[in-house]
């Protein structure tokens, strides 16, 4: 079955951006200025971290959370996954929001989408987050346990999972199972991590 993912790599990738409240690099002259104004906004959400609304942390989703339909090989010209058994996957990061942070997770995601576009046994793909929590989700859905296993070895990955502690600032968590289409949703997604037993990064 032909990968179709290419197509949606780069608006996926702003997604993800966003929802982390992560604004792309360029080579601007008013860079200097939006420099600090970053700095401004990464205090700014900081706060908002520290203070952690309780509203962030029921276990479902965020309450101003904003996915991307799913998209992929296995995904039809309406948006419905082809039913059929998977494995799939969520990660949720809480960003630490400070400039360095954003820049890093920024380059990570960088090297992880074209490796990630082009995973054999990648069946379909969705990014989110909220701005209100300063946090960011990813929902894949995997042919099997061994394609979803080769990509979270490739290089890419695992310089993320390496550099995890520079861009989350605590509690972010992914898990994995197995299930049909119909589990292929956010707050499914959101349920099952909420009582997975994995560690905290």
């Amino acid at each position: 079955m032909k990968n179709n993912m290419k197509y949606v790599s780069i608006p996926l990738v702003a997604a993800a951006l966003a929802a982390c409240g992560v604004a792309p690099a360029n080579g601007d002259a008013g860079d200097a200025a939006g420099a600090g104004d970053a700095r401004s906004n990464d205090a700014a959400i900081v706060a908002d971290a520290s203070t952690e609304d309780p509203s962030c942390e029921t276990g479902g989703l965020e309450p101003d959370f904003a996915g991307e339909p799913l998209q992929g090989s296995g995904v039809d010209a309406s948006g419905r996954l082809a039913p059929g058994s998977y494995v799939l996957s969520t990660t949720r990061i809480r960003s630490l929001a400070t400039l360095a942070a954003r820049q890093r997770f920024q380059a990570l995601m960088g090297g992880i989408m074209p490796t990630l576009a082009t995973a054999p046994g990648l069946v379909a793909v969705s990014f989110g987050g909220s701005q209100r929590c300063a946090t960011g989700r990813t929902l894949t859905v995997w042919r099997d346990e061994a394609s979803m296993f080769a990509w979270v070895h490739t290089a890419p990955h695992q310089e993320a999972i390496n550099s995890v502690r520079e861009v989350s600032r605590g509690g972010s968590r992914v898990t994995h199972w197995n299930g049909d289409a119909t589990q292929a949703t956010w707050p499914r997604a959101a349920e099952v991590l909420r009582d997975s037993r994995g560690p905290e990064y």
